[in-house]
């Protein structure tokens, strides 16, 4: 999907020409591209399933001469905290479970999510310094999925194999509301473009599983999932211009 990008990029861009420079003052428009790592808080129901986690996500987005912009991001969050124990029914009264094989099975518990949405926001430059610095905020629409992954070191759980794992795995899916608030940069000098936000999700989702193994009845009942997250990233700029047929980046 990234490469595809990339290339479609590529392919649109090499007709007009590159130049890497500094954005003249007719450029108007252009195309942020943009990959971010951050740490995040789970809410709600969410915190009752999964503790604190990580999120990787990539956005593209086009700004206007007012600073105007619209975007799609897509992002992959995870996590090692579990405080539901989805295989609580296949452990004897140690706490262990054996497998196949006669032996206690190594299992582990792993959030595993995604989240992707369409926003629009507005960049208000702040300073006189040459390029554009400033405040950000936006707001979406979009999907979340989150589930919990088995981990069966040793592959020895009959139990939890091809299709039986989504007895436990509580996929759970629905619409999700975006809002951001952070500092953007795009310094036509040194050319260190990053931004820094703080991300807010609201996910109305419902277990998408008929039956759950370990509770005996389904886990498809209304959720509020809430995310907060702080991000920092990289951008990678292409600026339109309007009198030439050139793309700057």
């Amino acid at each position: 999907m990234r490469m595809n990008l990339c290339a479609i990029l590529f392919v649109f861009v090499m007709p007009f020409g590159l130049k890497a420079q500094n954005l003249p003052n007719e450029a108007k428009t252009g195309l942020l591209l943009g990959l971010s790592y951050g740490y995040g808080l789970p809410g709600k129901d969410m915190a009752k399933r999964f503790g604190n986690h990580f999120q990787a996500a990539i956005n593209l987005e086009l700004i206007q001469d007012k600073y105007w912009f619209a975007g799609l991001e897509s992002g992959f969050f995870f996590g090692g905290d579990v405080k539901e124990d989805v295989i609580a029914n296949l452990k004897n009264a140690d706490g262990d479970i054996l497998g196949s094989n006669r032996a206690i099975a190594a299992t582990y518990l792993r959030e595993r999510g995604f989240q992707g949405n369409l926003y629009i926001g507005k960049l208000i430059p702040i300073g006189k310094q040459k390029g554009v610095q400033g405040i950000r905020i936006n707001a979406g629409v979009g999907m979340i999925q989150h589930k919990v992954r088995i981990l069966d070191e040793f592959s020895s759980l009959v139990q939890i194999s091809q299709d039986y794992i989504k007895g436990y795995d509580r996929l759970t899916r629905g619409l999700m509301l975006h809002q951001s608030i952070g500092y953007q940069q795009l310094d036509l000098r040194k050319r260190l473009n990053f931004f820094a936000l703080f991300d807010f999700y609201q996910g109305f989702t419902k277990g998408q599983r008929s039956y759950d193994y370990s509770t005996m009845q389904n886990q498809n009942g209304k959720r509020l999932d809430l995310l907060t997250d702080f991000r920092l990233g990289l951008i990678l700029p292409f600026y339109f211009s309007q009198n030439t047929k050139e793309i700057y980046y």
